[in-house]
């Protein structure tokens, strides 16, 4: 039952960023993310 109010609260959060047009294209977050990942192995 817990886990499914988190994702519940998962999902309405998303919903209200896309509202609020807090979004960004997923290219641009996954590219930001290896770009982290090799200058923290560094």
């Amino acid at each position: 039952m817990r886990n499914a109010l988190g994702l519940l609260k998962l999902l309405a959060q998303g919903e209200e960023d896309i509202r609020k047009g807090n979004i960004r294209p997923q290219e641009e977050v996954f590219s930001d993310l290896e770009r982290l990942l090799r200058e923290s192995a560094s």
